[in-house]
């Protein structure tokens, strides 16, 4: 399991709980939770390829890879580059391209980053709980979703600036839209209906451009479905992968 933007491994916790059947691996992206930044991330700025090279080094040989939002573009990028090590795709509020352009209207647009970004160094702690009430909201039990969010952050750890701005910044720069048709892992899609990161549609396109993928979208779910429908996910998934 791969975690999202500014979290970690914990937020996943929930989700585990509900599939004890499953030998479950979950792993902190670099800067995230208590995974230390790899030198070679240090040395130059960060892309797709190289953070997915480092998480693909622990993960087990063969698995299923689930990855949410951020995660999920990086497990996109390791089926790309490595489809003998990846059984199924698990993606969950999932977007090949997370900006806006001409011939993708589901993304956030370049100058409302530009503007998250500036706060962020201005303040990450400020930008963080904002980012963490946008990826409840319009979901059911979004208050316990949010709390348990926070407690994730404080039990394993939150990201330094600079790791917030590096990952951001990754995602400002990648587009996978090309490579899709070449991945032809079988995928399940999960979105949440009323998602404000992650367009829904932004989910169904994607599974539109797989060619062996399905969709979900999961009615009054938000950024995190699998926190506030555990039972309707866990079913949607051990269903898609058993």
């Amino acid at each position: 399991m791969l975690h999202g933007w500014g979290l970690n491994l914990k937020v996943f916790d929930t989700l585990c709980e509900h599939l004890d059947d499953f030998n479950i691996t979950c792993l902190d992206l670099p800067g995230h939770g208590r995974a230390a930044v790899p030198s070679i991330l240090e040395q130059k700025n960060w892309n797709i390829s190289t953070v997915a090279k480092i998480l693909l080094d622990q993960m087990p040989p063969k698995a299923i890879v689930l990855g949410w939002s951020l995660g999920a573009t990086i497990a996109l990028e390791i089926a790309k580059n490595a489809a003998h090590r990846v059984n199924s795709l698990v993606l969950v509020s999932a977007t090949p391209r997370f900006t806006i352009d001409d011939d993708w209207p589901y993304g956030t647009t370049e100058s409302l980053l530009n503007v998250f970004a500036h706060n962020l160094m201005k303040n990450h702690l400020h930008s963080i709980n904002k980012f963490l009430e946008l990826q409840v909201r319009g979901s059911i039990r979004a208050a316990e979703n949010l709390l348990q969010l926070k407690l994730a952050l404080q039990a394993q750890g939150a990201c330094s600036p600079t790791v917030l701005r590096n990952s951001l910044q990754l995602l400002y720069c990648t587009d996978l839209r090309v490579h899709l048709k070449n991945i032809k892992t079988p995928t399940l899609v999960i979105a949440g209906q009323y998602d404000r990161v992650t367009h829904p549609m932004a989910c169904a396109s994607l599974a539109k451009m797989l060619p062996n993928a399905r969709y979900l979208e999961i009615r009054r779910g938000g950024h995190v479905p699998f926190l506030s429908h555990p039972v309707e996910f866990c079913t949607a998934l051990k269903e898609f992968t058993l």
